[in-house]
């Protein structure tokens, strides 16, 4: 995660930049990347469809990486749709 301090020096400076592995939704700054909640809603409503009903999850620390946090928030989002506790 970057601080909002970060992007202020970086406009301040002129400086281009883009940011990557994790698309920016907001649209303010260049990004490539890609939808990590959707993407991992995506693949468990697909085990869903397969017939899976119990779920484990193995990720990276949700408190300071932005990417396995929006992959947990994917999961939890479709296991809730889904109605799997």
């Amino acid at each position: 995660n970057h601080s909002a301090h970060l992007f202020q020096l970086l406009e301040n400076a002129g400086l281009p930049f883009e940011l990557t592995w994790l698309a920016d939704k907001s649209e303010k700054y260049y990004s490539v990347g890609i939808d990590h909640r959707s993407a991992a809603a995506q693949l468990v409503c697909h085990l869903v469809q397969l017939g899976h009903r119990e779920f484990a999850v193995i990720a990276g620390l949700l408190d300071s990486n932005d990417r396995a946090f929006e992959r947990m928030q994917g999961v939890t989002d479709a296991l809730t749709h889904a109605q799997i506790e």
